[in-house]
Order: structure tokens, then C-alpha cells, then sequence
């Protein structure tokens, strides 16, 4: 797939698999963002894994939590921004717990990119939110998970 360029405003999480955290995260971002009349419900959420869960001690596992926003909103605070350029990206959607999504990870990783002969880019893997968790009560996830190929 061809993935866009974009702008994300984000928080860092203590990790991807810690629903509190990401809970906690979600609800700064989003108060912070509804404080600068931004309607966040209508922007693309994006999770960015800067590391490998299995490679990296989990508590070291830098995540980050993010909306798409226009280009004159400059964070503040705990809050900062990346620019992810445009990408050729192998995806897959997963819709279900969140072992679900361990789990289509770890056919990316360990099965489809091996297999396919591709390396992934030097860019973080990345969750594209089809469903906003919230709306999911955090019991279920909606995403598709995505690495950028060279």
C-alpha cells in the first residue's frame, strides 16, 4: 500500500501493550487538542513503535501516540510532533484484543517480510486506528498494523 505523508502531534507511552498508559495518553492528547478547538474525532490516530517488543525490554518500548493535524499547530509541553514522509508499506488489519494485534506482528515480522525479500525502511512500525479506541471501551482494537519497506 502507499501510505501518505503526514504530520502527527503525539504523546509518548510507557508502551504499546499497557492499556492504561495508552489510556492515559489518549486522554491528554485529546483534552489538549479539544482545549485548541481541534475536532480530534475527525483526524487520523496513528500509534508509532519506534521498537521491537521482542527485541527491546518492555519497559524501554518507546510508543507514540498521535493525531494527524495541520501544519500551524505547535506542541507544547509533553506533547510533540513527527512528519512521516510518504511510504510504500506492507499492512495488515486486525480487528479484535489486543493479543490479536501482537499477533499480526509477528506474522509481519517472522513470516511475510522474510518470505517477501523486502526489508522494512528506517521508520518507526506504525497503527492505523480504523475505529477510535474509546469508541471500542479499549476491549478491542480496529487497526491496520503497518511497516514501511525500502
Amino acid at each position: 500500500v502507499s501510505r501518505p505523508a503526514c504530520r502527527l502531534l503525539y504523546a509518548r507511552t510507557r508502551g504499546p501493550f499497557q492499556v492504561d498508559a495508552l489510556r492515559e495518553g489518549y486522554a491528554a492528547l485529546t483534552a489538549w487538542l479539544s482545549g485548541r478547538g481541534v475536532d480530534w474525532r475527525t483526524r487520523p490516530l496513528v500509534g508509532l513503535s519506534w521498537d521491537h517488543y521482542e527485541t527491546t525490554p518492555l519497559d524501554q518500548v518507546r510508543y507514540d501516540l498521535g493525531f494527524s493535524v495541520d501544519e500551524g499547530l505547535a506542541p507544547e509541553g509533553a506533547f510533540g510532533v513527527h512528519m512521516l514522509p510518504a511510504a510504500r508499506a506492507v499492512e495488515v488489519r486486525c480487528v479484535g484484543p489486543l493479543v490479536a494485534v501482537a499477533v499480526a506482528w509477528d506474522y509481519l515480522y517472522d513470516e511475510w517480510l522474510p518470505r517477501s525479500g523486502r526489508e522494512p525502511a528506517e521508520l518507526p512500525a506504525l497503527k492505523r486506528f480504523h475505529t477510535l479506541p474509546d469508541a471500542l471501551a479499549w476491549a478491542s482494537w480496529d487497526v491496520s498494523c503497518s511497516i514501511a519497506l525500502k
